[in-house]
């Protein structure tokens, strides 16, 4: 295995290649047994695992086999273990305020097995391994802050006013039955922030498009021209799925 890594690595674009052909199988070993499953049981939400292909890639594709001095096991034990419970937290919230799942008590416990998913993933920005560190330490240090910050308060932004002009149409907004004001709303922001981040591609995806495949795209190509191609990748992929 390790010779195949170091034979990867010798161009960025057998890297790209592999990392999109890796992103795919793992993605699809999950799909596709769970939606032969899920038509008898109710498992249809753990198809979610699947959507973590891309990161998983990146993350294997990273391994450098170098050591990173100061490494705690402590602090990412604490970080996985956080995480998971953040992830539960708003997956189950998730399924209570739009009401459609209808999980049974077993399903909710179930949804731990999603949540650890981005929960290892997290945890990896403490790894001890240098090329995983430095590819997924971004998601624990986002740089620069205030692009971030500006992206996460113009999301909500973006669906108010998405939503707004659908009704101006005429259209039909789909919406959890509990929706109010105050307190209410704000728990609606919250989970559902938690859950792009978490499984609708932040931790899920994007470590992986962006974190690893854009990089090496930009060794080839303009910024451009790379981010194009970034987006028919994952354009790509979703068809497939």
């Amino acid at each position: 295995m390790h010779r195949v890594l170091i034979y990867v690595r010798a161009s960025s674009a057998r890297e790209c290649f592999a990392y999109f052909i890796l992103s795919c199988v793992l993605s699809w070993v999950v799909w596709t047994p769970v939606l032969l499953v899920s038509r008898r049981h109710e498992l249809g939400d753990l198809l979610i695992i699947g959507s973590f292909g891309p990161s998983v890639a990146a993350i294997f594709l990273s391994y450098r086999g170098v050591r990173v001095s100061g490494s705690r096991l402590f602090s990412r034990l604490i970080c996985f273990s956080l995480t998971l419970l953040l992830c539960w937290v708003v997956l189950v919230g998730h399924a209570i305020l739009w009401d459609e799942l209808h999980l049974s008590v077993g399903a909710k416990l179930l949804l731990l097995l999603p949540s650890a998913i981005p929960a290892w993933i997290v945890s990896t920005g403490f790894s001890r391994d240098g090329g995983i560190r430095a590819t997924m330490r971004t998601l624990l240090v986002p740089r620069p802050v205030v692009w971030h910050a500006l992206a996460l308060f113009l999301f909500p932004l973006l669906l108010h006013l998405t939503a707004t002009a659908t009704r101006i149409q005429g259209g039909t907004v789909h919406q959890p039955r509990v929706v109010g004001s105050g307190p209410t709303f704000f728990l609606l922001v919250v989970v559902e922030l938690g859950y792009a981040f978490f499984v609708g591609g932040g931790v899920s995806e994007e470590p992986g498009w962006r974190g690893f495949l854009l990089p090496r795209l930009q060794d080839r190509f303009n910024p451009l021209v790379a981010s194009l191609l970034v987006l028919d990748s994952v354009g790509t992929m979703a068809r497939t799925a």
